[in-house]
């Protein structure tokens, strides 16, 4: 029966290697998803936002109309620099939009990335795990091993994964 307890280590270790590799794997699609759908949110706030200001402008171009043309000014230089103005202040409210769309755009993807390379370290942090259980096991009687840990020069166990 003692024969068997570094298999069965060997065993528990792959699969408990595999478990936290796919638990990982599927916290990493769902931190994705996530970021996608607050990504679609942020985009749905944007276009409403574009709206919006496209409505105050409108309101407000026709605030200034109604005020122009109770004081006559129709067709003056007033009026085309108030419509300028509106349209100016416009085009500097969409320009914002979008320069916060391209940010956040950036921000999301790098949140994805990020998720994908957590999935990747705990995969590479359960495989070194299971690496030192199959160095365990090589230096076991059971495998032609003498038991005991490899020593270095100065009569220390070897620690391979100190530099």
């Amino acid at each position: 029966m003692p024969q068997a307890l570094p298999i069965l280590g060997l065993v528990v270790g792959a699969a408990g290697t595999y478990l936290q590799y796919a638990g990982q794997k599927k916290a990493a699609a769902a931190s994705a998803r996530a970021e996608r759908l607050r990504e679609q949110q942020s985009n749905l706030e944007i276009v409403r936002a574009r709206r919006q200001r496209i409505r105050e402008a409108i309101v407000a171009r026709a605030n200034s109309l109604s005020n122009l043309s109770d004081q006559g000014a129709v067709g003056s230089s007033a009026q085309a620099g108030a419509f300028s103005q509106i349209t100016s202040n416009l085009g500097r409210n969409i320009s914002g939009l979008a320069q916060n769309k391209f940010i956040s755009g950036g921000i999301f993807a790098a949140n994805r990335a990020y998720a994908a390379g957590q999935a990747t370290a705990s995969f590479g942090s359960g495989l070194a795990s299971f690496g030192g259980s199959l160095r365990s096991l090589s230096s076991s009687p059971f495998f032609g091993g003498t038991g005991q840990q490899q020593q270095g020069a100065t009569g220390n166990p070897i620690n391979l994964l100190q530099r």
